[in-house]
């Protein structure tokens, strides 16, 4: 029983951007893919640090594939990395979550609360007693799931021929549409009272109760894999199929070569899920103190 309401709070802050006409979308779509911009003078470099990589999870022998494209990976708010290993999901610090592996467990992610929610088909569930118990209906099948802050999560996927969309999921299942893109949405982020999400070779950002601004257009069309933000500098790192860049003041720098996965940002630390590495990495160190 899908509730399309979220709470006031919530709602008065969203509701200017629900009114976002698709036609303007388009058009910032259409102008970030197909304008150039002259760059500002490099400021990005003298903030660029030394960094350290450790690796905090590795895949055992036997494992190979364990950790892959559709593998996925969420810090708990006080810390805890949980990782969806081998159709379960795994914590760094405590071990397996899961009593048994779940095929049907698609996205996943941790709320500001602690409590793991995941995607199963066009189902949202609840991890309780180590299983996964399906509580609400969602607007469409096998959507990802994203926090957004200590009380906000995202909804985002294909939601029609050619239509991708963004809803805001509040407490109790209730979601509202945020926007509808004419593209692909292959990341998404949250960042600065809003988020930030990759699409059509471009990254864009929407601040809550305004409107979409491209951030960054790339050379290639090719989706992005994952988007994570530094809200103290006002960095993007963003992942390719082969490398993780960052992108601040104007600029962007390849931070990492042959290295991809999903990415997550937090307290100065870049945590990178590596499929090619079968391994979770942290970089510390990114930028000079």
């Amino acid at each position: 029983m899908a509730q399309e309401d979220v709470p006031k709070p919530l709602m008065a802050l969203l509701a200017p951007l629900l009114g976002i006409p698709a036609l303007l979308i388009v058009a910032f779509a259409i102008r970030t893919l197909f304008v150039g911009r002259a760059l500002p003078p490099d400021q990005l470099a003298p903030l660029l640090g030394q960094p350290r990589v450790s690796t905090i999870f590795r895949a055992g022998q036997g494992d190979a594939g364990a950790v892959g494209p559709d593998a996925g990976m969420d810090l708990g708010p006080g810390g805890e990395v949980v990782i969806r290993w081998k159709q379960g999901l795994t914590s760094v610090q405590r071990g397996a979550l899961l009593k048994a592996p779940d095929p049907a467990m698609g996205s996943f992610a941790v709320n500001g609360d602690g409590l793991v929610m995941a995607v199963r088909g066009r189902r949202l569930a609840y991890m309780r007693s180590g299983a996964l118990t399906e509580s609400f209906d969602l607007p469409a099948p096998d959507l990802r799931l994203e926090r957004l802050g200590p009380d906000r999560m995202a909804l985002y996927g294909k939601t029609g021929e050619k239509l991708w969309s963004v809803f805001a999921l509040g407490k109790g299942g209730r979601y509202a549409k945020l926007f509808t893109f004419p593209f692909e949405i292959s990341a998404l982020a949250a960042a600065d009272n809003g988020l930030i999400f990759a699409s059509a070779g471009a990254i864009y950002h929407v601040a809550f109760g305004s409107r979409v601004l491209p951030l960054l257009h790339l050379s290639t069309a090719a989706p992005l894999r994952s988007l994570a933000y530094d809200g103290a500098r006002k960095a993007v790192f963003f992942s390719t199929a082969d490398a993780v860049y960052v992108f601040g003041r104007g600029r962007r720098r390849k931070i990492f070569d042959k290295v991809s996965g999903t990415l997550r940002w937090e307290k100065d630390a870049l945590f990178v899920l590596s499929d090619a590495r079968q391994e979770l990495l942290r970089i510390d160190g990114s930028f000079a103190k």
